[in-house]
């Protein structure tokens, strides 16, 4: 069997809920899986980037399908890594397709690359959470940045459900207000959420410190310059223990 042909998962979460955006605080499974195309300093979720333990295939999708139906949850949340990686694998439109209930999908935003993959979506009407990853080095290059907006501004323009979530710095909020003038979007799916350092990952206290810290900062930012605040509601919650806290005992 082709590598092409599994879905790879990092992480299953039965019961847990949505922290940030417009769906915040509903009762969701989260689904990650594995893998990026970016690999961000600042990720949070690096053990993402390797190709997880478990996975999928034809086989297996109903059953899979079937047991994440029994945690009786109104929501998916299928993250990553970057989900649209495995665009080109029908088993990740599946999900997508066959889960009966609502469906979201977090992701970078720079593999939706075409009308055909935004119609599916539209569809099967999945809400698509796009977060720009506007600090990394390769944006920094003018040109590759205009290719990132012209992706930008056709999500923003052809997809039925989407938000835009930032991740506030100290200083980005300019390239953020820039980014949103650039790709014409509505300012009411914007939100802007705190900043959590990787390095207070390890130590449950200070992660949940930092985030109070930076949350503050963040809504102060949000107030001044008109942007809804999305307080990523499961730090202050589960902090860095979210499996201990919401898997099945």
């Amino acid at each position: 069997m082709n590598l092409d042909e599994k879905l790879y998962i990092t992480q299953v979460i039965p019961r847990t809920i949505q922290g940030e955006g417009n769906r915040m605080g509903y009762p969701s499974t989260l689904i990650r899986l594995s893998k990026c195309n970016l690999k961000c300093s600042f990720c949070d979720t690096k053990e993402s980037w390797k190709q997880g333990d478990e996975y999928i295939t034809e086989e297996t999708i109903y059953t899979f399908l079937n047991k994440i139906e029994n945690y009786k949850m109104q929501n998916i949340i299928l993250t990553g890594g970057e989900p649209f990686l495995y665009a080109n694998n029908e088993l990740f439109w599946s999900i997508l397709e066959k889960f009966n209930g609502m469906i979201e999908v977090e992701t970078n935003g720079t593999l939706i690359t075409n009308r055909q993959m935004i119609d599916r979506l539209n569809k099967n009407n999945v809400q698509i959470n796009l977060s720009p990853k506007l600090d990394i080095e390769c944006y920094k290059n003018r040109i590759d940045y205009k290719t990132l907006i012209s992706k930008y501004q056709m999500n923003v323009r052809y997809l039925k459900k989407y938000t835009l979530k930032f991740i506030s710095t100290k200083n980005n909020i300019d390239d953020i207000l820039e980014f949103q003038y650039d790709i014409n979007c509505d300012p009411d799916t914007c939100y802007l959420m705190p900043f959590t350092p990787q390095n207070s990952l390890k130590d449950n206290k200070k992660y949940k410190d930092d985030y109070e810290k930076s949350a503050k900062q963040t809504l102060e930012v949000c107030l001044e310059n008109n942007i809804k605040f999305s307080p990523r509601l499961h730090i202050p919650l589960f902090g860095n223990d979210v499996n201990e806290i919401t898997e099945e005992n």
